[in-house]
């Protein structure tokens, strides 16, 4: 069994994200993806698209809505650290966050 490299524990959960950034093509993109694992430093998700190793990129989380409460958007920029192709034009990713997350009130 591989040892795990990184320094921080990854906890896995599934959280419905958006990204967006520029793709190897140079072209602009966003794609809803699940967060399927993060630690304090990252995160990892799949997408059917390729994106090379430095790729930067936003991350928007928009938890679910308390009822009787407003909504928020949890937003910081990340840097893809790791790819790998998983099958056909589906690759994984492991994102390095490079910043903390600005929470952002959305109004009703």
């Amino acid at each position: 069994m591989k040892k795990e490299q990184r320094g921080h524990r990854r906890i896995p959960l599934r959280i419905p994200a958006r990204i967006s950034g520029i793709g190897s093509n140079r072209r602009k993109f966003s794609h809803s993806v699940f967060l399927e694992n993060a630690s304090t430093r990252g995160a990892y998700f799949q997408l059917p698209l390729e994106l090379d190793i430095g790729s930067e990129m936003v991350v928007t989380v928009t938890p679910p809505i308390e009822e009787g409460k407003g909504a928020a958007e949890l937003k910081f920029k990340a840097e893809v650290a790791r790819k790998e192709k998983i099958t056909g034009k589906l690759f994984g990713y492991g994102l390095e966050f490079r910043e903390r997350f600005k929470l952002t009130e959305m109004r009703r």
